[in-house]
């Protein structure tokens, strides 16, 4: 192509540019490489943006030059995918770094930028799509009131084509998430401008079809996930299926944080445009409709599940109000048409009867404020805001059997015996709960408005019903929990949220709280951990819990609008040991769900009685104890033991055993504990130095189970447990368990008569019995369910002075 001799002066300088003009006129009318060319364009990016900040005269000549009208130029002529897309990057690079307004303004104008936009790209060429969505989203970086002005075409002052924002919007739903993310970083871009006009042709209607595309697309995505989550429990092995199912739950998530950012735009059409969507095309058409068991479109899990989410992410007044009514009073709303107008107001077809309408500024159905009681028809409008914006809660208040039939539907779930509606139905009320857009005449409706917020009603306006005690409701919720928590299997998972629900329903139980059955649970769960440290992985507990701690206050303080409770959606756990397996693997697993149930229950018994979490565990469990005799007379460094290092041979017991078939070799046993870890250890004899010997293999002492071959008197079968041997004998407290299967091993020693392998068989389980004490003791303050937990304590929010009563 074009001999290189620009490098023999700066290309930076104006002389420099020049000379890339030359090389952009001629391309097309010389024979040139298409790989040279697109040198150039990257060049000429590289040049125009250094001109922008250092020499303002190369931007000049490329005003001068039109160059921008030499892009479309080459454009149109080029046949080489290659071409376009360093074009686009060139447009790209020099978009997002031109620092000067006047640039930017001569860029956007002359309809060359909306030119290139609309240019009919062969996109099925699959490699230029995330370069034309890139020059779109960098277009829309540069977006402002003056500067959007240039991208539309008006009619009487009125937008009629905005070809940035309808052009980026056909890709909307490509089926790369990268460009699915640019083009909704583009959409938000361009409504939070604030532009007028910009915003009428926005939520028109020829482009409503966007916004109502975005719902029905989450539809079919919540639709999709409640397959998986009825797949995943009719098969075996639901590995592949949880995959796909949090994958789906993690584009949900994306889609609804999407909606929720289109409503917060400041656009007020915009938002209560997408608000009505959501209300209807998503809750009143599938997810209230599966709470009602005869019309189902969707498990009750899964609906639950979503309706939690959507109240997390999408928390604005309007809908957060409108669902929770829906919910609670399902029965009350009309069957509506959904059909928005160009001001994104509702158009209501049959209502079934005449005591529902629809409210003229939201679209929302709600009952007839002339269906009231006496007393609130003689206080005219002055009800409350759900009397004004949502469903009139009076209704529910005109008899006590109306009450319990508007939220008998969620109670009957939170009391029900699946555990998994239990705490999906309790997750959905702690949302509810947790949220600040909730009126407190929804949370009175279920009977868990808490009194001090009654109070506070009735003495700001003596004359207004303030509903009745939630003291009963919540007893009966917290003892649900505490039931659920006594279930056995219980999964981590399970533990982990059954707590957190606990502890943050706890704080708005404002009556005196019977502990004995959570007492009870809590002794199940000792109970539980107690096997534990008789069994082959007691040694594991102590730096067990040291992990776990944090990991369960952590859990425990995640705020509800937070929480993501995905984990619900899978099937229940099964046996974590199955039946005739006694493998260190499934045992350890054991353990450490039995660790964190434990220490969920601690914390949370320390909740109870001081109204906080520990921040660290007992200190007996940190406690540095001290090592064995055995352990000194072999004059073992125990934080620094591995293979290799020198023992002492005193109390060893000389053996045999063959690593391999045919090569049997002579060695010593040993067995030595520090506090909770305990080794055996087999030496070969120093020839040089009587008495010593070096390690050649090391073995977890917990869990050998010793055991006299019967035939052979002088052989000891012992097992070994699977396990990172290295982290165990330093006693790395941070060590992160294995979650895959790893085989137990097995020695078989030859002792010289049966005496000896009966005396080494008694060793070992001494040892073990001396290790077993000091991980009782280590775990002590764990164990001992504390005395002052008789009796009736009073709520943590009222706890200042830690009191507890009947002690």
């Amino acid at each position: 192509m074009w001999p290189l001799f620009w490098r023999s002066f700066d290309i930076f300088s104006l002389t420099g540019f020049k000379y890339l003009i030359d090389q952009l006129e001629e391309y097309g009318t010389v024979n040139a490489s298409d790989g040279d060319f697109v040198e150039i364009l990257r060049l000429i990016a590289e040049v125009v943006t250094y001109g922008d900040q250092h020499d303002p005269s190369i931007f000049e000549l490329f005003m001068e030059k039109q160059i921008m009208a030499q892009f479309v130029r080459i454009l149109n002529i080029s046949k080489n995918s290659g071409v376009t897309i360093q074009l686009l990057q060139t447009l790209s690079i020099m978009i997002q770094n031109l620092r000067n307004e006047h640039a930017i303004y001569y860029l956007f104008s002359n309809e060359y930028i909306n030119y290139l936009i609309t240019y009919p790209f062969e996109f099925e060429n699959e490699e230029l799509v995330p370069y034309y969505i890139s020059f779109l989203r960098t277009i829309s970086g540069k977006l402002d009131r003056n500067t959007i002005s240039l991208l539309v075409k008006t009619q009487l002052d009125a937008v009629v084509s905005f070809p940035l924002y309808s052009e980026a919007i056909k890709f909307a739903h490509y089926k790369d998430t990268m460009v699915r993310t640019a083009v909704r970083a583009l959409t938000l871009a361009i409504y939070r401008v604030g532009d007028e006009s910009v915003n009428k042709f926005i939520t028109s209607p020829t482009m409503l079809s966007y916004f109502s595309d975005l719902v029905k697309c989450l539809k079919e995505k919540s639709i999709k996930l409640d397959v998986l989550v009825v797949r995943a429990v009719q098969v075996d092995d639901a590995s592949e299926i949880t995959a796909k199912l949090f994958s789906i739950v993690e584009e949900i998530g994306d889609d609804l944080y999407y909606c929720s950012d289109i409503i917060c735009a400041g656009i007020s059409d915009l938002s209560r445009l997408m608000t009505q969507y959501i209300f209807h095309l998503l809750v009143l058409e599938d997810l209230l409709p599966s709470l009602n068991l005869s019309h189902p479109n969707m498990s009750t899990l899964t609906s639950l599940y979503l309706t939690s989410r959507l109240l997390q992410v999408v928390n604005n007044k309007e809908l957060v109000n409108s669902i929770a009514t829906a919910f609670l009073c399902p029965q009350t709303f009309p069957t509506t048409t959904f059909n928005p107008e160009c001001n994104g107001h509702l158009s209501v077809g049959d209502l079934p009867n005449e005591s529902t309408k629809v409210h003229p500024g939201s679209g929302i159905p709600m009952v007839n404020t002339s269906i009231r009681t006496e007393k609130q028809q003689s206080q005219g409008n002055a009800g409350g805001p759900l009397e004004t914006q949502f469903m009139n809660i009076a209704l529910l208040d005109t008899g006590d059997s109306d009450k319990r039939t508007s939220s008998s539907r969620l109670r009957s779930f939170v009391f029900c015996e699946n555990n998994k509606l239990v705490l999906a139905s309790l997750s959905l009320l702690a949302v509810l709960l947790q949220s600040k857009e909730l009126d407190n005449s929804l949370l009175d409706v279920l009977g868990i408005l808490p009194q001090r917020v009654q109070h506070n009603q009735s003495q700001g306006d003596p004359s207004k019903e303030v509903g009745s005690s939630q003291s009963a409701p919540m007893c009966q919720i917290l003892d649900t929990l505490t039931r659920l928590l006594c279930w056995r299997p219980l999964c981590a998972e399970t533990a982990y949220h059954a707590g957190w629900l606990f502890q943050n329903l706890l704080l708005y139980n404002e009556t005196k709280f019977n502990v004995h059955n959570f007492k009870a649970a809590y002794e199940n769960a000792r109970d539980d951990l107690m096997k534990e440290v008789n069994d082959s992985c007691c040694d594991l507990i102590p730096n067990a819990i040291l992990e776990e701690w944090k990991d369960c206050k952590k859990a425990l303080e995640i705020p509800a609008l937070q929480k993501d409770f995905k984990f619900i959606l899978l099937p229940e756990s099964q046996p974590i040991v199955p039946d005739g397996d006694d493998s260190s693997y499934f045992i350890k697993e054991r353990m450490l769900a039995a660790v964190k149930v434990c220490v969920l229950f601690h914390q949370l018994m320390n909740f109870i009685l001081r109204g906080t979490l520990p921040e660290d565990p007992p200190s007996n469990i940190m406690k540095d104890l001290p090592a064995s005799s055995r352990a000194k007379g072999a004059g073992v460094d125990t934080v620094a033991l591995k293979v290799g290092v020198p023992v002492n041979l005193g109390d060893a017991i000389p053996c045999r055993i063959a690593f391999e078939e045919g090569k049997e070799i002579h060695v010593y046993m040993l067995t030595v504990v520090k506090g909770a870890f305990g080794w055996l250890l087999l030496a070969e004899k120093v020839l040089d130095k009587p008495h010593h010997g070096v390690v050649i293999a090391i073995a977890p002492l917990v869990g050998l189970k010793p055991k006299i071959d019967e035939n052979h008197q002088r052989w000891l079968h012992l097992r070994i447990r699977a396990d990172d041997t290295a982290s165990q004998i330093v006693g790395v407290s941070n060590r992160r368990y294995r979650t895959y299967r790893v085989p137990d091993g097995k020695w078989t020693l030859a002792f010289s008569d049966e005496q000896a392998c009966k005396y080494a068989k008694s060793t070992i389980l001494e040892e073990i019995s001396t290790q077993t004490s000091f991980v009782k003791h280590a775990l002590e303050s764990m164990l001992i369910v504390d005395a002052a937990t008789k009796g009736i304590v009073k709520p943590p929010c009222d706890l200042n002075n830690a009191q507890t009563a009947n002690l």
